[in-house]
């Protein structure tokens, strides 16, 4: 089962969205047959909230094209195959620590094939083009920020993952996979890497507030680049200088405008499209299916669009399919996640710790690419992210409830009286 795991998220990224639906099903019929078709509540519990979404999509959607619903069922389903595949996965391997070996191990592989591809294409197009360099590699792994992420935080809190004499794969690992984050040149896989280590490390929790203060200069430091760097997306820096205008910007008198700042403009047609809603729709949404009009037409591909299905701000796209009640249900499912975490990592036991703060986490990763890259919403950049989120869920549940047993359950009274001898005994 973690070759198979192993496998599926090395491969996933170019197998395409249909064939890693087909293997995360597979995935989880293996995993239920080997369980012999038992599956426990907690992970039918993570269903709940999907499935209540999938009802608030599905009323205001009879007047829509079944082939756009259709598309937007499985947006939504995706991810929580996703999640209830890694749980499964996790409940047959039993052990957190091949689990943790398989996402850094496949972490390594995708950083190695996209340093391989960049060195390639730059030794091809010339030193200068490194942004037609990304447009051909691509933007980078998320996995190439979950490996060294994880391998972080399992030596802060004293979890061993590799042998103790191999000093210098952890050296490698980490040089291979930051190598790859900084070459993808991305805004997304870069601060969700800062923020979720701000996380994992446990300075967001009840007893921690710390990292709030750290986030927050991080993120006004981002937005307040384009008062000192030129917006120029030849660049990273200039990219992330152009970050605030791209999500705020909003004076679009041509067209240019609403093509150069694009996720603002989607943004903007979405709310204007959910504001025309009655009072029904405003509720639960405007229906899956729904394509909203954007003014005017866009070539995509091959393809002439002016009405689009799904937006950058992932969190637009709950509101307009299932309006402010599906968006509120959304918030509950991702908070639900981020707070078992954090009871996890404020129990003291480095186990706990670990996976808590693993699962805090990625929380915060989805949270901060829902809104710039429809995170939760992205099968194919955000897949590895569910699994993962599914697997510590498994584990989070399983360390609760021993933690409990362990303290609920008397001491035997065989073992009582030998740790307390009565006084008539032979000691006394």
């Amino acid at each position: 089962m973690v070759g198979a795991l192993f496998l599926l998220l090395v491969l996933q990224p170019f197998i395409g969205s249909g064939m890693t639906t087909v293997a995360l099903v597979l995935l989880v019929i293996c995993a239920c047959f080997e369980a012999h078709f038992m599956i426990p509540k907690r992970a039918v519990s993570l269903l709940i909230i999907p499935a209540m979404m999938l009802v608030l999509g599905t009323a205001e959607s009879a007047s829509h094209s079944l082939r756009d619903v259709l598309k937007d069922y499985w947006y939504f389903i995706f991810p929580a195959l996703s999640v209830f595949a890694g749980q499964m996965v996790a409940r047959r391997i039993k052990r957190i620590e091949p689990i943790l070996l398989a996402f850094v191990a496949s972490g390594v592989v995708l950083s190695c094939w996209h340093l391989i591809n960049f060195v390639a294409h730059r030794g091809s197009l010339g030193a200068d083009d490194l942004n037609d360099i990304r447009s051909e590699v691509g933007s980078g792994y998320m996995l190439s920020a979950i490996s060294p992420l994880i391998l972080f935080l399992s030596g802060k809190f004293n979890i061993s993952l590799l042998p103790a004499r191999a000093k210098i794969v952890p050296i490698a690992i980490y040089c291979i996979t930051i190598s790859s984050v900084v070459l993808a040149m991305s805004r997304t896989i870069t601060i969700s890497l800062i923020l979720s280590s701000i996380a994992g490390l446990g300075w967001l929790t009840a007893k921690r507030k710390g990292g709030l203060v750290i986030g927050g200069v991080v993120i006004t430091a981002v937005l307040g680049l384009s008062a000192v760097l030129p917006e120029d997306v030849g660049t990273f820096l200039g990219k992330l200088a152009r970050s605030r205008e791209e999500v705020t910007f909003n004076n679009f008198n041509t067209t240019t405008d609403a093509i150069q700042y694009w996720r603002a403009y989607e943004t903007l047609k979405g709310l204007q499209a959910y504001g025309d809603g009655n009072a029904v729709q405003k509720a639960v949404g405007l229906g899956f299916g729904k394509l909203v009009d954007i003014g005017f037409s866009v070539q995509l591909g091959a393809t002439e669009l002016r009405e689009i299905p799904l937006f950058h701000n992932g969190y637009v796209y709950v509101l307009v399919k299932t309006g402010y009640v599906g968006l509120g249900l959304f918030f509950v499912y991702l908070a639900g996640f981020y707070i078992k975490g954090a009871r996890s990592a404020d129990s003291g036991i480095p186990e706990q710790q670990l996976v808590g703060g693993l699962t805090m986490a990625m929380t915060v990763t989805v949270l901060v690419s829902t809104f710039v890259i429809a995170g939760w919403f992205n099968p194919m950049t955000m897949c590895s992210v569910m699994l993962f989120i599914g697997t510590l869920m498994e584990f989070l549940e399983d360390v609760n409830v021993s933690r409990t047993v362990r303290i609920a359950r008397p001491m035997p009274q065989n073992q009582l009286a030998a740790i307390h001898p009565s006084p008539s005994g032979s000691d006394h």
